[in-house]
C-alpha cells in the first residue's frame, strides 16, 4: 500500500514577506505558517475476504495512523480551527461583519495550544466484516453481509481517550446475461445489480466534534446513520485478443436513493464511461440531482502510456460545491462560515452522497444570487446561516518520464480558470525504483503562489 506524507517548508513559524502597498523595503510579519499534519506512521494490515467456515466468507482491515505536524504536536490555527492564510500583525481587530481573512486572529500562531486547534492524535482503526454469498442457479447472485468500523483517538496534548463506533448491515444482488458478436471476436455483457445498506446512529465521537475531523475516516458516515440504496446497470464491451477478452468499452448507469425522516428520497443519478485502446485510456464522469434539476459533476480524463515510466495525462472537473453565507447587515459582503465541500460526494462507508434536496433544500440558490439580493429591496434573512452552491472548475495536467538506472522525473500543473490565481500550485518530483519494479520512492514538492498580503491597519 502506498503511504504518503508532507510537511509545508514555511513551518510554524513567523514569515516576513515585502507589502508592495508600503515603502518597497517595508516588510510584514506574517503570523504562523501552516503546521501542515501528516500520517506518520501509516501502518495498515488487511486480510482480503476469504471463507473462514462453508459459504461463509471474512475480512479484516486494520490501521494505526500518527495525524501530527512533522515539527509539532498542534496546529496553531486558532481557537476557530480555521488557518487564515493572509493574516499578519497589521491586520485589524475583527469587528461584526468583517470577513475572517482580514481581521486578527489573536490566537494563531501565539505558540500555545489553545481549545478549538487541531491536536496530535493517535488513531487506531477497525474494520471488520463477514458476508454469505450465494447463487440461484445461474441467473443471480445474493450478498448479505454486516460490517463494523471502531475508531479508537488518543490526544497527545490533551491526554484524551475517545472512540467512535457503529455497525453496517446490508445485501447485494446482481445478475448477468453475456453476449458473444462475430462468431467469439467480441463479447457483450449487461450486469444490473441493486444493493442496499443501513447504518445505525454511531456512538462516541470524534474528538472536538465533526468541526475537528481530520480525514475521510473521521467523517466515514453521519452521525444519524442512513438507509440507503444503489440500482446500477453495466455494460461492457469486450475484444478477444490472444485468447481472452479485454475490456473495450463500459459504460455504468445508476441511481441512489436514501431514507430521510420515513420516507425515501431520489439521490444522485450518474453515468460513467471509460475507454481502453493500447496506450489511451479515456474516462469521463456525470451526475445530476432529479428532484432538483441540476448537473453536479461533469469530468473527464485522459492517459496515454508509453512505455514504461512515460506517460501523459490531463483532466477536467466542473463540480458543485455548498456553502454557507451569512450576511450581517444589508448590503455586507457574505461571510463564509462553510466552503468547499462537495454534498453528493459518497462518505468511506456510504453508497451515495446525500440528496442535494436534503443539504440545501428543494429549490437551492446560487450563491452570487444571494449576494445580488443583499443589494435589492428584498434582502435575505440577515444574521442567519444561509445555504447556497457555486462552481468549482479545474484543469489538471501532468507527465512522467522515465530516465536510465531507475530514476523518473513527474511535473503537474493545476489550473482554476475561474480563480484569482489560475495557476494555484504546480508539482515537481524526482523518484528511483529498482529494476524488480517492486517498490519505489518519490520525493516531491508543490510549489504554490504566496497569499497576498492583508490590509494593512491605518492606525
Amino acid at each position: 500500500e502506498t503511504q504518503a506524507f508532507g510537511f509545508d517548508v514555511l513551518g510554524g513559524g513567523r514569515v516576513w514577506t515585502r507589502d508592495p502597498t508600503l515603502d518597497p523595503s517595508a516588510t510584514i510579519e506574517r503570523i504562523g505558517g501552516p503546521r501542515t499534519f501528516a500520517r506518520v506512521p501509516g501502518v495498515t494490515y488487511a486480510i482480503p475476504e476469504r471463507p473462514i467456515a462453508g459459504p461463509l466468507w471474512a475480512g479484516l482491515r486494520a490501521e494505526y495512523a500518527r495525524l501530527a505536524p512533522l515539527t509539532s504536536t498542534f496546529g496553531d490555527e486558532g481557537t476557530d480551527g480555521v488557518y487564515r492564510s493572509k493574516q499578519a500583525r497589521e491586520s485589524p481587530a475583527c469587528v461584526p461583519g468583517a470577513p475572517p481573512e482580514e481581521c486578527l486572529e489573536p490566537t494563531q500562531g501565539n505558540g500555545r495550544f489553545d481549545t478549538g486547534e487541531r491536536e496530535a492524535r493517535n488513531r487506531l482503526d477497525l474494520n471488520p466484516r463477514l458476508s454469505l454469498p450465494f447463487g440461484a442457479g445461474r441467473f443471480a447472485r445474493f450478498t448479505p453481509y454486516v460490517g463494523a468500523r471502531e475508531t479508537v483517538y488518543f490526544g497527545e496534548r490533551t491526554s484524551a481517550l475517545a472512540h467512535r463506533g457503529y455497525v453496517l448491515g446490508g445485501a447485494a444482488a446482481s445478475t448477468t446475461l453475456i453476449g458473444e458478436i462475430g462468431r467469439g471476436r467480441a463479447r457483450h455483457a449487461i450486469t444490473s445489480s441493486l444493493e442496499v445498506r443501513a447504518v445505525p446512529p454511531e456512538l462516541g465521537s470524534v474528538p472536538g466534534g465533526e468541526s475537528l475531523a481530520y480525514d475521510e475516516v473521521d467523517r466515514a458516515v453521519p452521525a444519524g446513520g442512513f438507509v440507503q440504496g444503489l440500482a446500477e446497470l453495466r455494460q461492457e464491451l469486450g475484444l478477444r485478443r490472444d485468447g481472452a477478452y479485454r475490456e473495450l468499452l463500459r459504460l455504468d448507469v445508476g441511481q441512489g436513493f436514501d431514507l430521510v425522516s420515513g420516507r425515501v428520497k431520489v439521490g444522485e443519478t450518474f453515468a460513467r464511461t471509460a475507454l481502453r485502446e493500447g496506450p489511451l485510456t479515456l474516462t469521463g464522469t456525470a451526475r445530476f440531482d432529479l428532484q432538483t434539476r441540476i448537473v453536479t459533476q461533469v469530468a473527464g480524463r485522459l492517459d496515454l502510456h508509453l512505455g514504461p515510466g512515460n506517460a501523459f495525462y490531463v483532466s477536467y472537473d466542473n463540480l458543485l460545491v455548498a456553502e454557507t453565507l451569512m450576511f450581517p447587515s444589508a448590503g455586507a459582503a457574505g461571510i463564509p462560515v462553510e466552503v468547499g465541500r462537495d454534498p453528493l460526494r459518497p462518505s468511506l462507508d456510504a453508497l451515495t452522497g446525500r440528496p442535494l434536496s436534503v443539504e440545501l433544500g428543494d429549490k437551492p440558490v446560487r450563491c452570487d444570487q444571494l449576494r445580488q439580493a443583499v443589494q435589492s429591496d428584498a434582502p435575505p434573512p440577515l444574521g442567519e446561516k444561509l445555504r447556497c452552491y457555486s462552481r468549482a472548475e479545474q484543469l489538471v495536467g501532468g507527465l512522467s518520464v522515465a530516465m536510465p538506472f531507475g530514476v523518473g522525473a513527474r511535473y503537474e500543473a493545476v489550473v482554476q480558470p475561474a480563480a484569482p490565481i489560475k495557476v494555484p500550485q504546480q508539482l515537481v518530483g524526482i523518484s528511483y525504483g529498482p529494476g524488480c519494479n517492486c517498490w519505489r520512492l518519490e520525493v516531491h514538492a508543490w510549489l504554490r503562489p504566496a497569499p497576498a498580503c492583508p490590509p494593512t491597519n491605518p492606525q
